[in-house]
């Protein structure tokens, strides 16, 4: 038992590492971090005044307003405190470096200048080539924890929070982009608790089956393709360019296809008999692994109505639901796999009960 404790320390030990070694780049975007699931919708109703070359949009679950100019007009948005904040043409983007705005939504890693005075002239730095921009703005949905009053009142119905608007001039004359928050309430969760259960359960068994290699193979394929169906609508859901859109997963995605290719090779090497132990033992590791950073982030979807995801969201909750379980379930067959293993006596490969399988 001694050793059993030892390996299973190691493991959490390796585990908690490696989700650490993956939290950094997850931390800079917005969706696994994402944006965690919720039940709010933002939604841009019009811009005024209406010139056909201007446009707006909302991504990333109503976190990035895009503007895109790509007629003759001249645009500039306004900042949080009605300050010239973004300039647009159709050959170009240009931010205002004296508006507070600019480094506001720069992050709070951007160190604003002494020179920054939201009523001073602008002085403009062209940022793109092209006449879109886009940023996070605070503007477009709800900003604190605490529930609107309606909301904390009736959580269960469907109602609209707020209008808000975004102050902007189209060639000199005064406009504004607009559009409303609303309260989805989530579904009911019971169904996807079902599918977080029911996963855990029966792969649970597969740790107490006297032949087991087999449903573990199979176990372990079915988790892999899980994670793979999520994180491509993790990815596909986002706005932005390929680097972007890849920042949804960990590592840009190579985390993610390391991970994908050691419970691969873990399936393998369990369905062979090659290295069964050791095989075991990165199977416990890495289920581990996807069921701390894939599966706990995104399980509030069960019961929350809104994600940043190109899947249908019924869908994907069901996803996220059977992979949550699933990772669950296998962590824990495996552990009860490794306790078997740890009683083997010296003289034999396998121990009769594995033997068999």
């Amino acid at each position: 038992m001694k050793a059993l404790a030892a390996r299973l320390a190691t493991v959490v030990g390796v585990v908690a590492a490696l989700v650490l070694a993956g939290a950094a780049p997850a931390e800079a975007h917005a969706v696994h971090i994402g944006v965690d699931p919720s039940n709010w919708r933002s939604t841009v109703t019009a811009v005024t005044p209406q010139v056909g070359d201007v446009r707006v949009s909302l991504g990333d679950d109503a976190q990035r307003l895009t503007v895109t100019v790509t007629g003759d007009a001249q645009v500039v948005v306004a900042g949080y405190h009605d300050e010239p904040f973004l300039r647009l043409a159709r050959t170009g983007a240009w931010l205002n470096q004296r508006a507070t705005t600019t480094w506001t939504v720069a992050g709070p890693q951007a160190i604003q200048p002494p020179d920054v005075d939201d009523h001073a002239a602008p002085r403009w730095k062209r940022v793109a080539s092209t006449g879109s921009w886009r940023w996070h703005d605070a503007r477009t949905h709800w900003a604190g924890y605490a529930l609107p009053p309606m909301v904390a009142l009736h959580p269960d119905r469907e109602q609209l929070v707020e209008q808000w608007l975004i102050p902007l001039t189209v060639d000199g004359r005064t406009g504004v982009i607009t559009g409303h928050l609303d309260w989805i309430p989530g579904p009911n969760p019971a169904p996807g608790a079902a599918l977080v259960v029911v996963p855990a359960v029966v792969l649970l068994a597969i740790g107490l089956m006297r032949r087991w290699r087999a449903a573990a193979v199979i176990a372990l394929g079915t988790l892999i393709g899980l994670d793979v169906v999520h994180s491509v609508g993790m990815v596909t859901g986002r706005v932005g360019g390929t680097w972007t859109r890849l920042a949804a997963l960990p590592g840009h995605g190579a985390f993610a296809v390391g991970l994908w290719l050691g419970m691969l090779a873990c399936a393998i090497g369990i369905a062979r008999r090659r290295h069964l132990t050791f095989s075991v033992y990165a199977a416990a590791m890495l289920s581990a692994i996807v069921f701390l950073i894939d599966g706990v982030p995104s399980i509030a979807l069960v019961w929350r109505s809104q994600a940043i995801t190109g899947l249908p969201v019924a869908l994907d909750r069901y996803f996220v639901a059977a992979l949550t379980g699933g990772s669950l379930g296998l962590l824990l067959a495996t552990i009860l796999l490794i306790r078997r293993l740890d009683r083997r006596t010296p003289t034999s490969v396998y121990p009769p009960q594995l033997a068999a399988a």
